[in-house]
């Protein structure tokens, strides 16, 4: 695949994603009175904290070009620079590597990943019960969780939860495990792209290759990372609200907002 044709797909898969998340509609008000307040806010945590890593990444770009217009030379200098003409100079990017546009890229590769990985965590609690985790000891029989203990299976399942490219795709299959949701393929599609570029930028048993910075996600694969990361929590949200209002169906308590501390 070319680079046009790359550009190309992620900005179908960007697309696509926003009519997701505008047909999940008012997360809030729709799961208000069916999902934990602890949990709805775990959910606004990540969409706040998505829309500041954006909004910055943005205006990173615009201040990396504006920096660009005055560019600064150590030679030019004599290599007596201050803080604001090594700052020029980094811009400046006179090596022609793309090491800034990469840098900026990979600190938003790293916040996302932790975002998600947060919220996910967050939801653990209310989300894996009993027979959750008998539902996802079906799907997963040879897993090494200790499934006769509730909560270190709980531990377990919610770390294997997180985004992972060396479970092969499994952390996917147990977020809809325990969720019992579908997750859309674009949504996998743009996570596996942004967990694997964390992964390539934070490995640590390597430094940077040299060639490292001369490739790096476009702008409309690091917008599909954000719209796949919000469509994922409002889709977790819904799922977790219909395992709830079975739950409830069955006579166990579930109360909204928890209980003060005696």
């Amino acid at each position: 695949m070319n680079d046009d044709d790359r550009v190309g797909r992620w900005v179908q898969i960007a697309e696509r994603l926003s009519s997701v998340i505008a047909s999940q509609g008012d997360v809030f008000s729709r799961f208000g009175d069916r999902v934990p307040n602890d949990d709805l806010w775990q959910l606004k945590a990540l969409i706040d904290t998505g829309d500041d890593i954006f909004a910055a990444t943005q205006a990173f770009f615009w201040a990396l070009e504006e920096l660009r217009k005055q560019p600064v030379t150590a030679a030019s200098m004599g290599g007596n620079l201050t803080s604001e003409e090594r700052l020029r100079l980094w811009a400046a990017d006179p090596a022609g590597h793309r090491r800034p546009r990469w840098t900026l890229v990979a600190m938003t590769a790293g916040s996302w990943c932790n975002a998600l990985e947060g919220f996910l965590r967050g939801l653990a609690n209310t989300a894996i019960d009993p027979p959750t985790i008998d539902r996802v000891r079906s799907l997963f029989p040879d897993a090494e969780i200790p499934w006769n203990k509730p909560e270190e299976a709980r531990t377990n399942i919610s770390h294997r939860m997180l985004l992972s490219t060396r479970r092969n795709g499994q952390s996917i299959k147990y977020i809809e495990a325990v969720f019992g949701c579908s997750i859309d393929t674009d949504i996998c599609e743009a996570l596996k792209s942004l967990v694997f570029f964390r992964n390539r930028v934070t490995h640590p048993e390597r430094g940077r290759t040299h060639a490292e910075h001369e490739s790096h996600p476009c702008s409309e694969e690091w917008v599909s990372w954000a719209n796949a990361v919000r469509a994922l929590g409002g889709l977790v949200i819904g799922s977790l609200a219909d395992r709830l209002d079975e739950r409830r169906a069955a006579g166990e308590c579930i109360p909204l907002y928890p209980r003060p501390k005696s």
